[in-house]
């Protein structure tokens, strides 16, 4: 059998620079091209009081390694998804 590599999502920069960042309170990352995103249109950006949530295992080490504070995690046995995430995190912090 002959297999070819076939690309189905390209993760880019987007620009946000006009995106008030701290007008959230929660933003999910779900690959390290966001976290590349947040650093190229935000490079002074304080994470203050947003808390952030990272999908993936590949991200978690991109987001430590640009000083982001990581408040909620998925996919766990809990969570499977982010949205079962938040719904965890906001029913143990009301």
């Amino acid at each position: 059998h002959s297999f070819e590599t076939a690309v189905f999502v390209k993760p880019v920069s987007q620009d946000i620079k006009d995106v008030d960042l701290h007008a959230y309170d929660l933003i999910v990352l779900f690959n390290p091209a966001d976290v590349n995103s947040l650093n190229e249109n935000h490079p002074d950006f304080s994470q203050g009081d947003i808390k952030f949530i990272s999908y993936g295992r590949s991200i978690v080490k991109a987001m430590e390694e640009a000083g982001l504070t990581i408040e909620i995690t998925a996919p766990t046995a809990e969570a499977p998804s982010v949205a079962k995430a938040i719904e965890i995190y906001l029913s143990n912090h009301k």
